[in-house]
């Protein structure tokens, strides 16, 4: 099913995925990457990203966001399972955030 921007079950997209509470991110095994997220608001923003990622099944496992100085995505990149070789935490350079893909 399709992750909806809005409307009662407000960041319901993210239902499949779990978030990782440091910042954190994977560059291996990257499946796509979006310079310019389309969308009008953070929203709109990250439903695109996920939709993306589930749009690939599960050959899509991570998806990380790159997010400017107030939290606004601002690009965003879906991974594949080889992306857990190399997860960075530190000297990022600018705030990320994952989310993981539940198990099927």
């Amino acid at each position: 099913m399709k992750a909806q921007p809005s409307g009662s079950g407000v960041n319901a997209y993210k239902g499949n995925y779990y978030f990782e509470a440091v910042d954190s991110r994977y560059p291996q095994n990257v499946l796509f990457t979006v310079s310019s997220i389309p969308g009008s608001d953070w929203r709109a923003k990250e439903t695109h990203c996920f939709n993306k990622c589930t749009d690939l099944g599960d050959d899509c496992r991570i998806l990380t966001f790159k997010r400017d100085s107030s939290n606004n995505p601002i690009e965003c990149s879906g991974m594949g399972v080889g992306g857990y070789g190399n997860r960075q935490t530190v000297n990022l350079g600018a705030p990320y955030v994952s989310y993981h893909k539940r198990a099927p």
